[in-house]
This record gives structure tokens, sequence and C-alpha cells, in this order.
């Protein structure tokens, strides 16, 4: 029970000693933002096995863009039920060539590959498999790309507060969204990507010639770069 507490702890104490670090520096950079004309986007899910909770998501997808085409949920077996219901949506289906490596980075890597040989997109959203999309996500988030910024990551919270574990992951959402992200916007700093949820421009994909990101903590790793 004693364990239990701690973990429940552990994300508060980090989130005060975070307030007092960031409350130490206001400097804010002086930082011209080059705004957007269009805002043709690409939706990309890595979905391997996750027939059990894509509906959710392509559903919240399909109410605010009708057109499902700019949508690719990639997987590594055409055996996948994941495929079924893709299809049903009308997606893109992307069945992986090379699965040898499981890990999300690779596979986002081989399918925007795949895509940048065929078409051009000004953003790519990667959401992951088990969200589900507020009704003005995609509205908002193009906002934020014509305001000019190259990357933007949505609000998280948890779809099942059920336990201590997920509560406790609702109170770190919380405090990378309030304490981290609002701050890092306002100082005109890089935000801290969190595993889903968020666009990368399509220049930065063009440049990288893919999603060279793959450690299996490739947010931070892309968020560092």
């Amino acid at each position: 029970m004693f364990y239990l507490f701690l973990l429940c702890c552990l994300p508060l104490i980090y989130g005060i000693v975070l307030l007092i670090v960031c409350s130490l520096g206001n400097k804010k950079r002086k930082i011209k933002l080059v705004k957007h004309d269009s805002s043709k986007y690409a939706i990309l899910i890595p979905a391997r096995y996750e027939s059990q909770v894509i509906e959710k998501l392509l559903n919240s997808i399909k109410i605010q863009n009708q057109d499902m085409s700019n949508v690719y949920v990639i997987v590594e077996d055409k055996k996948d039920e994941t495929c079924n219901i893709t299809k049903k949506y009308k997606a893109n289906l992307y069945v992986r060539k090379k699965p040898i490596r499981s890990r999300k980075g690779y596979a986002l890597d081989e399918c925007i590959k795949n895509i940048l040989k065929k078409k051009h997109y000004d953003l790519y959203f990667i959401i992951d498999a088990d969200n589900v999309l507020d009704s003005n996500f995609i509205s908002n988030m193009i906002k934020s790309w014509e305001s000019g910024y190259d990357v933007a990551t949505g609000y998280r919270n948890i779809l099942n507060p059920v336990n201590v574990v997920s509560c406790c992951s609702g109170i770190l959402f919380c405090l990378l969204n309030s304490l981290v992200n609002k701050r890092k916007v306002k100082r005109k700093e890089t935000i801290f990507l969190s595993g889903t949820g968020f666009y990368i421009s399509g220049e930065i994909i063009e440049k990288l010639n893919g999603f060279p990101f793959n450690t299996l903590t490739e947010d931070y790793e892309l968020s560092l770069y």
C-alpha cells in the first residue's frame, strides 16, 4: 500500500519541482513565426494488432474528416483484424514490407517514405490507435499550423480513470500540458512531445526524408531533435 501511495505522489512531486524551476526564468525569445496558407495533411496511425480499439479512433476522425483518403493505418500482417476495420472506414491501409523491427518509429518511417514517393502533405499527424479525438481537434491543430507553428501537440487526457495507475497518468499529462508546454509556447521554445496527438510539418519530414526516430522513446528523441 505504501508503494502505491508513493507511486501516486511522484507525479505531484515532479510537478511541484518543475513549477519552481520554471518560475526561475521567464525571458521570452523573439522569434517571428512564418504563417502558412495551405493545410493539406495526412493522419498516420501505427496500429499493430489494434482491432479492439482503433474503430473508436477512426470514427472520431471521420466525424471531422469526411474524406478518409488522407488517413494511413500501418499494420504488419494482412491477417490482422485491424485491416478489415480500416477498409470499412475507407482509410489507406499500409502493410509493412519489412516488419523485422516492430517499434513505432520504424513503422512510421517506412510508411512516410512510401508516401513521399507519391504525394506531398503540408503536415503529418501522428496518433496512437487507442486514442479518441475531440470533435474540434483537427480544426484547432490546423489553426496552430496556419499561425506558423511547425510542430504542435494537442491536450491529452486519459479515457478510463479506473485505477491509481491511470489516474497518475492523467496527472502527469496535466503537468506536461499546463506546466511544461504552455510555458514553452510563451517562451517560443520547442514543446515537449509525448507519444501521440501531435503534428509535424511536411517540410521537416521531407528534409529528414522520413521519420528517423526509432528508439523505444521516439517521441523524446524527436523533441530533442
